[in-house]
């Protein structure tokens, strides 16, 4: 038990790294630091998992 409370810590530790990453990067984007390149979109809602 204590083992799969810990694999699912540290799963949701990850989740909230790459999320911190996608809002940094959407927030430069929004304050035109960062500029869309051909090909890529945006999601309308970022699923990480």
């Amino acid at each position: 038990m204590k083992e799969c409370l810990e694999d699912f810590a540290s799963a949701q530790e990850k989740r909230a790294y790459i999320q911190g990453y996608a809002d940094c990067v959407q927030a430069l984007y929004h304050m035109g630091l960062l500029k869309e390149n051909e090909g890529l979109k945006w999601p309308e809602k970022m699923d990480v998992h």
